[in-house]
């Protein structure tokens, strides 16, 4: 009686409705060569950025995620940990560097 309960709290619809929005998002699209240029001319932009709004942290912030991003699809695990030190002390601490209670280089600076 209990299954039969839980089971109409959650309908079989949820959990296609989630597996349809996990196969939707950017990060689960694994082929390198698609996500390189786009990644190029997002940190090309973001270090644009930096220079022109040098008292915004947020760029700084958004630079860290996009190596991190990019260490996660390094299949070496020498680059890997380069790119997150990169997302480290361009991102998260120039972002710090600004504005030391800035949450999102705090965050980012605790998940790396």
């Amino acid at each position: 009686m209990l299954l039969c309960v839980a089971h109409n709290r959650h309908p079989p619809q949820t959990t296609t409705t989630s597996t349809n929005q996990a196969n939707s998002l950017p990060h689960h699209d694994t082929t390198k060569q698609h996500k390189t240029p786009q990644t190029h001319k997002t940190l090309q932009r973001l270090k644009k950025a930096t220079s022109f709004s040098r008292g915004d942290p947020a760029p700084y912030a958004a630079l860290g995620d996009v190596f991190v991003a990019q260490a996660e699809l390094a299949p070496d695990a020498q680059d890997q940990v380069g790119l997150y030190q990169t997302a480290l002390q361009e991102g998260y601490a120039a972002a710090l560097r600004v504005r030391g209670n800035f949450a999102a280089g705090l965050v980012g600076t605790a998940e790396v």
